[in-house]
């Protein structure tokens, strides 16, 4: 297991070019009322302006995206939770992912022709094609929650295409081969017991000292046995508690550190001591030093970093000293308040 955010305020990817808007519709539970004029500026990137109506497009479309998972995962009010612990809610780290990438389109748009990129005629007739597939996936009701008409969406179609055609262009020379070493991976199965217990309205409790001596203890005994066995996942599982499992290279910097480095001394098939960290205990037995499952994922995360920190690189070279702006009070009437959950077009 990695533990690394897989599910953040994300989708605007330049990668997904056009078929971003392609195969989906939503049904909203309400319209959009918001309380502005929709070709107010909300937004300048140099000399472009962007409409209230484009970006509030955009912010929907994201929350579309999220909103049946989230509602399941964390109630109907998702939205304003810190679900990160960063500081911001989720509908404020959503916000930013899609002001930013609205800056990175337009930054995109206004070099283009250095890259020599253009929009085609075989451009223009996919744009046309994504923009029909979009508007007849969605009802009217759909649309106007979104503010999206045929214009909007080509709009944006447009903007995407070029940007997915600058990043290309920027990132053509990137090299992004991953060696063995840099993929390698280990592996180690673990069992965690934390010192605080919650209550039903979600009230968090630490356990008193006598309690966390007594799950000392019990890990102390799993240990024991384990070593003596030799079956870590059964000794476990006969304790009562569930193992799981975790991977890391020698390069990962993740909430596992610590115990990371712990298994790092270890050989294979070895069960550790009960390790004792802030608010619980872990203890680990190390499965393999070179998981290949793990380095083939490893591979493919790692090469897309390369690539995404090359495109940081180029593109705020590219930005250089470009003025941005936001109207923030213009842009804080944008909210998740009214439900918009994603559907697949088939399932209308």
């Amino acid at each position: 297991m990695k533990n690394k955010k897989r599910w953040t305020a994300v989708g605007l990817a330049v990668v997904l070019g056009v078929s971003v808007l392609t195969g989906c519709g939503s049904k909203p539970q309400g319209n959009s009322n918001i309380d502005a004029d929709p070709n107010e500026v909300v937004m300048t990137v140099g000399g472009d302006e962007v409409t209230l109506k484009e970006a509030y497009f955009l912010a929907k479309w994201q929350q579309a995206q999220y909103q049946t998972f989230a509602n399941s995962a964390y109630g109907e009010d998702w939205y304003n939770q810190d679900l990160f612990d960063e500081g911001v809610t989720f509908q404020e780290s959503i916000k930013e992912q899609v002001a930013k990438e609205i800056e990175r389109m337009y930054i995109c748009k206004q070099h283009m022709d250095e890259y020599g990129v253009e929009i085609t005629d075989e451009d223009r007739e996919a744009i046309a094609a994504a923009t029909e597939n979009f508007l007849n996936a969605n009802d009217d009701a759909a649309l106007a929650a979104m503010m999206a008409d045929e214009e909007l969406v080509e709009r944006v179609l447009t903007n995407y295409r070029i940007y997915n055609k600058v990043y290309n262009a920027l990132l053509k020379d990137v090299d992004t081969s991953v060696s063995d070493d840099e993929a390698r991976q280990k592996a180690y199965s673990y069992i965690y017991q934390s010192f605080t217990t919650t209550d039903e309205d979600g009230n968090s409790t630490e356990v008193s000292a006598s309690q966390q001596q007594t799950y000392y203890n019990t890990f102390e005994d799993i240990a024991a046995k384990a070593k003596q066995s030799g079956d870590f996942d059964q000794t476990a599982e006969d304790a009562g508690y569930s193992v799981a499992s975790h991977s890391f290279g020698a390069t990962d910097d993740d909430s596992f550190s610590d115990i990371n480095a712990i298994a790092d001394k270890m050989a294979v098939n070895d069960v550790s001591d009960v390790i004792l960290v802030d608010g619980g205990l872990f203890l680990i037995k190390l499965d393999s030093v070179n998981d290949e499952e793990a380095a083939q994922s490893a591979r493919q995360e790692i090469a897309q970093q390369k690539l995404s920190d090359a495109f940081t690189e180029a593109y705020e070279a590219l930005r250089g000293e470009e003025t941005i702006q936001i109207d923030e009070e213009l842009w804080a009437k944008v909210t998740f308040e009214e439900p918009l959950a994603a559907v697949n077009a088939s399932d209308e």
